[in-house]
């Protein structure tokens, strides 16, 4: 498996995040940040962008946070530039059982995956292939 540069976790739940981040190092993954918020997400973003830092390739959004939910996030990660949030794939980590909102996400967002809370390891290996696939089709 690929190595992963970098992932942006965004969950204001602390065990969510514990979890999630134990599960993540056994994988391939550079860097994992950690945001518990949709803001301090954001801000993470902006950072970046100022400081010329590459972006996470994959950034795992819950959606829902207080504060900024992950729509809310959504809504304002797109008035980024393209050029920037290209190399970014979005995947909801989350336990929303609302099919109809998933759907407009998926559509309006162009969301790469979902997952349903607590991740597992079985899960993101899932999405990771597909991914891998789904990058190595787009080659052709």
């Amino acid at each position: 498996m690929s190595t992963i540069p970098s992932i942006l976790l965004v969950d204001d739940d602390e065990i969510s995040v514990f979890l999630h981040i134990h599960i993540l190092a056994k994988f391939n993954v550079d860097h994992v940040e950690a945001r518990n918020s949709g803001k301090g997400a954001l801000a993470y973003l902006q950072s970046c962008e100022k400081e010329g830092k590459a972006w996470p390739e994959l950034i795992l959004l819950d959606l829902y946070m207080p504060d900024m939910d992950g729509k809310e996030f959504l809504e304002e990660y797109h008035s980024f530039d393209l050029q920037k949030r290209e190399g970014t794939k979005v995947i909801i980590v989350s336990t929303i059982r609302n099919a109809q909102l998933l759907q407009e996400l998926y559509h309006r967002y162009a969301i790469e995956h979902f997952i349903e809370k607590p991740l597992s390891r079985p899960a993101m290996e899932k999405v990771l292939q597909q991914m891998a696939l789904k990058k190595h089709v787009n080659a052709l």
